[in-house]
């Protein structure tokens, strides 16, 4: 990038105050990230980076017009951000988790999952999700600890309070199912959707053969996408505006706050 803008100006001719405002965020929001050999990867976001660059971009070009070379350099960044969100690392976790088709926990919810993430003996499925991110070196955001969630509620909450909770599901998303009224919820990640058939094939752990909750394994499953009645967590990603907004009728407050406390209503306008 040249310093000289057109008229040749330099960047410090550039309104200062936003430039400071640009370098931070960008600071802030690249941290993390890796050069991996599938490219550019951004670890556990805050919210979806490319839509921070893409607004430092047009804030630039506003304040500092004779420097469309820097708003250009970070429409660059946003658009790489974007690519490796949405790119090959998501499939990596997908085939990690499916990889692990078929263990089966050694005893009453005791696995490999729950030792890694702490709190051995409790049911698995969130935490098995969270160790299929991590192994592909895309370790989910701190929605619970820094290794990820293992409460689903808690991955339901990080989602909707970041707006990543989603209703149009693809490869790489998390599904969030509430199965209780005392929030009681299961989860796993999709493989692959049948938009035929308004099916999603899946991977998750802690289930069976019906899809239980509390099941012993690690299997394949298919569910409908209307039985998804909490929706997908996308923590890495393109997410639109349509994505974000929950088909007619759907109840998407979870029943049981975390904290014991009545959870805020969903603010967006079903379809």
């Amino acid at each position: 990038m040249n310093d000289a803008g057109e008229g040749g100006g330099n960047i410090a001719s550039a309104a200062p105050v936003e430039l400071a405002a640009g370098a931070s965020c960008i600071r802030a929001w690249t941290t993390g990230v890796r050069i991996r050999a599938g490219g550019l990867t951004a670890s556990a976001p805050e919210t979806t980076r490319a839509n921070v660059l893409i607004a430092i971009a047009a804030s630039l070009r506003a304040t500092a017009e004779r420097h469309d070379d820097i708003a250009a350099l970070l429409d660059d960044c946003a658009n790489a951000f974007l690519a490796a969100d949405s790119g090959c690392d998501l499939d990596e976790a997908v085939a990690v988790a499916l990889g692990e088709e078929g263990y089966t926990e050694k005893k009453a919810n005791r696995t490999k999952y729950g030792a890694w993430f702490g709190g051995d003996g409790e049911p698995w499925c969130a935490k098995f999700v969270s160790w299929s991110f991590e192994q592909a070196g895309i370790a989910l955001p701190k929605a619970q600890t820094a290794k990820g969630f293992a409460a689903v509620r808690q991955g339901w909450a990080y989602a909707r309070n970041h707006d990543q909770l989603v209703w149009e599901p693809k490869p790489g998303d998390i599904f969030l199912l509430r199965t209780g009224v005392k929030g009681r919820g299961h989860t796993g990640i999709v493989v692959s959707v049948d938009t035929k058939t308004g099916e999603i094939h899946t991977i998750e752990g802690n289930t069976n053969a019906t899809g239980a909750r509390e099941g012993t394994a690690v299997l394949q499953k298919t569910r409908t996408i209307a039985s998804i009645n909490q929706g997908f967590w996308r923590p890495y990603g393109e997410i639109s505006n349509d994505d974000r907004i929950p088909p007619k009728g759907t109840k998407v407050t979870w029943p049981v706050a975390a904290s014991g406390t009545k959870p805020r209503k969903w603010s967006s306008t079903a379809r």
